[in-house]
C-alpha cells in the first residue's frame, strides 16, 4: 500500500504527526495538487486498487463506518485473480 499526499509544501505539512497519532505505517509519498485533478480526486481518501497488470480495478471515495469490511473484500477478490 501506497499513500500519496498532494500536498504544495512538504516541509510545512503536519503529515508525519497525523499518520504517527493514527499508527499508519505504509509509505507516504508527496505530490503536487496537479495529481488529484490527473486522477480526478473528488474526496478523501481516495483509494484505488490495481490488478496485477497495474490497472485501476476498483476505486473508492472516502471512509466511513463498515468501510474496513468492504475493502478487505474486495482486495480478497483482486487477490484471487
Amino acid at each position: 500500500m501506497i499513500g500519496i499526499d498532494p500536498i504544495d509544501d512538504p516541509e510545512k505539512d503536519e503529515m508525519a504527526d497525523f499518520l504517527a497519532k493514527r499508527g499508519i505505517t505504509y509509505t507516504i509519498l508527496f505530490s503536487e495538487r496537479e495529481l488529484s485533478d490527473t486522477y480526478r480526486v473528488s474526496g478523501y481518501p481516495t483509494l484505488y486498487f490495481l490488478d496485477r497488470e497495474g490497472k485501476i480495478a476498483k476505486m473508492h471515495i472516502g471512509f466511513g463506518k463498515g468501510m474496513e469490511e468492504e475493502l478487505e473484500a474486495d482486495l480478497l477478490k483482486l487477490l484471487e485473480k
